[in-house]
């Protein structure tokens, strides 16, 4: 009686687990009896059930992972994209690469991780403009919500409006005076769709529209109003808070509920009789839709266990941002309720799809 035996499927060098092929069959010339054949087919049929659990729960990561940052190099964004990446890879035993680029609002680093493979290995981080670029721009090269599986919120911070002092405008006051008397030097610096949504949503308080000027980045848009090109920007804390330390530009307001702890002197919008203008910026990591939950709870991991390094908190509070973190549940349900706010303040600020 020949004794048959199941080869269970290998594992492929990479680690992943190949596609099971039928079972490879030899004969010995020595007898067997019955419970044996048994207990090995049996053998058999748990090896081919468990090995690829055992292979998935081994083959990731290993090997580099990138995060594509919609931002240039240099900046508060980029910062960011760099502090949790390094604390990231540390913890997966990976590098995490962080591959910057910019231009056409966030949308060339969005289409190349829309496209990029479900499988972990390319990580997409995304702020406030995420959310409003569907409510701005008519069509778009991917699908804002069903091309990605959200991992973790980062971090949030108010946003800012920062003034060249050269125009004397301390106060919504006086930028209203600027635009009754001067609507011409009524010019913003805009690097992204949540500060033109800002600023528009701004101007619906101001005796004339705004003149948006559009940057590929945030460094470009904050040199331009230090040199008195632009008159104005909407922006994050962190992209300004040098240059409010030395009085090259002066803060007018900060968005959100509270003033912030990194400028409490500056009064918010509302306090300014500025209705609205609660939207803050955020930061958050995102994969290709289909991505496997295991893979995405693995990410979220270690995302919340490098928001809670204090050299990672540290960072962050320098540049103004505070830690967010939180499950992916959590993040679904935050961009979900943007999406639909985002939209209606583009609604009521009367911008029409691009």
């Amino acid at each position: 009686m020949g004794l048959c035996l199941s080869e269970p499927s290998a594992v492929a060098p990479n680690g992943a687990m190949s596609r099971l092929a039928g079972p490879r069959t030899r004969r010995a010339g020595c007898p067997a009896r019955a419970w044996l054949r048994k207990a090995a087919g049996s053998a058999a049929v748990l090896a081919a059930l468990l090995a690829p659990a055992v292979g998935q729960a081994q083959d990731f990561p290993s090997r580099a992972i990138t995060l594509v940052s919609p931002a240039p190099p240099g900046g508060g964004t980029d910062a960011i994209a760099r502090a949790l990446a390094e604390v990231v890879g540390k913890g997966a035993g990976v590098p995490v690469i962080v591959d910057n680029r910019p231009g056409a609002f966030a949308q060339i680093a969005t289409n190349q991780v829309a496209q990029a493979p479900a499988d972990g290995y390319t990580l997409l981080l995304v702020a406030a403009g995420h959310t409003i670029n569907p409510a701005v721009f008519k069509k778009l090269p991917y699908d804002t919500e069903a091309a990605f599986d959200p991992v973790a919120r980062i971090a949030t911070s108010p946003a800012i409006l920062v003034a060249n002092p050269d125009l004397g405008v301390k106060s919504i006051a006086d930028l209203r005076q600027l635009s009754r008397e001067h609507p011409e030097r009524l010019t913003f610096a805009s690097s992204e769709a949540s500060i033109q949504l800002m600023t528009s949503e701004l101007g619906l308080s101001l005796e004339a529209p705004p003149t948006i000027v559009y940057y590929k980045g945030t460094g470009q848009s904050v040199t331009d109003v230090l040199g008195g090109h632009v008159s104005f920007a909407i922006t994050s804390i962190a992209s300004v808070l040098p240059y409010l330390q030395d009085g090259r530009l002066v803060a007018v307001a900060v968005t959100g509920e509270q003033r912030s702890p990194i400028v409490p002197e500056v009064p918010t919008f509302r306090e300014e009789g500025v209705p609205g203008m609660q939207s803050v910026v955020w930061q958050g990591i995102l994969v290709p839709a289909g991505t496997p939950d295991r893979v995405v709870a693995y990410l979220n991991q270690r995302i919340n266990e490098a928001l809670a390094d204090p050299g990672v908190k540290d960072r962050l509070r320098t540049l103004a941002y505070e830690p967010a973190g939180g499950s992916p549940a959590q993040f679904a349900a935050f961009l979900h309720e943007d999406f639909a706010r985002q939209a209606d303040l583009a609604a009521k600020a009367g911008l029409e799809p691009q």
